[in-house]
C-alpha cells in the first residue's frame, strides 16, 4: 500500500522508524499457543526438578517466561512493567530489606562490643577470648566490635 501511494503518511511519532506486521490469524494464534505450552511445561518440569536442585533455577530467565507467555497469549503489552521499571522495584525492594537489616546488625554490634570491652586483654588474645563466650557472633562482628573498643 505504501509503495503504490495508497497508504496515508505516518505521523511523525513513526517517521522513519521501521514497523513490524504482525499478521493475526486463526492459524497464527494456534502457532503461538503451542509456544506458551513450550513454556509452561518447561517451567513445571524446572519446577520439580528445583525441589531436589534448586540451583537449577538458575538456568531460567522467569523475567523473559513472563514476556513469551504475554506475547504468545495475546495479553497487551500494556499488563506487564517495563524491564527498566521492574528494576527500579527491584533496586527499591533490596534498598528497604538492607534498611531493616541495619536495627539487627546494630544490636549484634552492640553485644559484640560489650563482649569486647568485659574482656580486661589489651592484645590479639581478644578474639581467642570471645569464641567461648560470643557464640552468637561471626568474625566480623567481633573484628568490628573490637576495632570500636579500642582493644586491638
Amino acid at each position: 500500500l505504501q509503495r503504490s501511494g495508497r497508504m496515508p503518511e505516518a505521523p511523525p511519532e513513526l517517521q522513519e522508524r521501521e514497523l513490524q506486521v504482525e499478521y493475526v490469524s486463526v492459524l497464527a494464534q494456534a502457532q503461538k499457543m503451542s509456544g506458551t505450552n513450550a513454556v509452561r511445561q518447561l517451567t513445571e518440569q524446572v519446577g520439580r526438578l528445583a525441589t531436589i536442585a534448586p540451583s537449577v533455577l538458575d538456568k531460567i530467565n522467569f523475567d523473559q517466561c513472563v514476556d513469551e507467555l504475554a506475547s504468545t497469549s495475546g495479553v497487551s503489552a500494556r499488563v506487564l512493567r517495563s524491564d527498566e521499571e521492574v528494576m527500579e522495584r527491584r533496586k527499591v525492594a533490596e534498598q528497604q530489606l538492607a534498611e531493616q537489616a541495619i536495627p539487627q546488625r546494630i544490636g549484634e554490634l552492640a553485644q559484640a562490643a560489650k563482649a569486647v570491652t568485659d574482656i580486661p586483654l589489651d592484645d590479639s588474645a581478644v578474639l581467642d577470648a570471645l569464641n567461648g563466650r560470643s557464640g552468637d557472633f561471626d568474625d566480623e562482628v567481633l573484628r568490628e566490635a573490637i576495632a570500636l573498643s579500642g582493644k586491638m
